[in-house]
């Protein structure tokens, strides 16, 4: 009895400790036959977790569950019913809840992905970033595709400089210019955040972060299905080399295309697979559609530097990114 007692009282310990559901609201930026939806939720304690919705599927309701979560009395903002009619919250159990949103329409679910913020106050707030895509337009493969390329640094800001005194800057303007024709050919739409030496904000003695959110800004305007930012590595020490591919951890689809490119990679060229690692680049972390950056090798080794600097090289860098996209939007 005093057993039943304690855990019932451990019980309701737990459900009172649950953060409450405060505020919702919710952006919808539509595309063509796609959306990207953002639910913002505010709670007065932290969530434990938030188990994102599965990649892939097609159905007219998703459903993310918040595990530390209560239902309570909420203010909700409007949502333009285009492409969801209506988000609202529901009880799973005693300390978890779910936020339940209701499409218009059969919709296919292109990326999920969810982030925890702390707020003044005390307060966090929940973002989920869901990008939809219409089930009739599943259509596989690139033809069609919005392709955002990104090479990286630029201007002002030349990057690594190589055994050589190469810069990355132009290294990576380089493959970029490969990849762009290659994906052309395909029938995608390409948007390039620069297609010159110069910095993409445009500014002059522009802060690092300003000058990546306008990269940013590029993406998120074409309403692109994938965004590739291209870079070249660097080490103190001549010896290390190799090409790794990063994206956002929580991006499944971000996971996925970076899976697919390195491995492109890895088939075209013999060095060392570094692999697929998430980071926090503000590329990745700021962009809505699934997005990676890849280092495709280390500027800071000769025998690399070599080979990054050589045009038929770079036209198979490109290639190669290009098979890997092209893999992506086939699975």
């Amino acid at each position: 009895m005093v057993c039943l007692m304690i855990i019932g009282m451990m019980l309701v310990a737990a459900a009172a400790s649950a953060a409450v559901i405060e505020t919702s609201d919710y952006t919808v930026r539509s595309g063509n036959n796609s959306a990207v939806m953002n639910v913002m939720i505010t709670l007065d304690g932290k969530v434990t977790e938030v188990v994102p919705c599965v990649v892939g599927e097609t159905q007219s309701q998703l459903r993310v569950l918040m595990q530390g979560a209560r239902v309570g009395e909420y203010k909700k903002g409007k949502l333009d019913g285009k492409y969801a009619k209506a988000v609202t919250f529901q009880i799973a159990d005693k300390n978890n809840s779910e936020a339940v949103i209701n499409f218009t329409k059969t919709m296919r679910i292109e990326e999920c992905r969810s982030e925890i913020r702390a707020q003044a106050g005390g307060k966090y707030i929940v973002i989920l970033t869901i990008r939809l895509g219409e089930a009739a337009e599943a259509a596989r493969g690139i033809k069609g595709k919005t392709i955002v390329i990104d090479a990286g640094h630029g201007g002002m800001d030349c990057g690594a400089i190589g055994a050589s005194g190469v810069y990355e800057k132009d290294v990576t303007l380089a493959i970029a210019k490969h990849l762009q024709k290659q994906l052309m050919m395909e029938g995608a739409n390409v948007m390039m955040t620069r297609t010159t030496d110069r910095e993409v904000s445009r500014q002059k003695d522009v802060s690092d972060s300003a000058e990546l959110a306008a990269r940013v800004t590029v993406a998120e305007r074409s309403q692109a299905d994938v965004f590739v930012s291209i870079h070249l590595n660097s080490f103190s020490s001549p010896d290390v080399g190799g090409v790794e591919t990063y994206y956002y951890q929580g991006s499944f689809a971000g996971e996925r295309l970076a899976h697919a490119v390195q491995k492109s990679l890895m088939t075209q060229f013999a060095l060392q697979d570094r692999g697929v690692k998430t980071a926090n680049f503000y590329v990745l972390k700021h962009s809505s559609m699934p997005t990676i950056l890849t280092e495709l090798a280390f500027i800071s080794n000769p025998r690399e530097e070599k080979l990054l600097t050589s045009p038929d090289a770079q036209g198979v860098f490109a290639m190669a990114i290009l098979t890997g996209l092209k893999q992506y939007f086939s699975a």
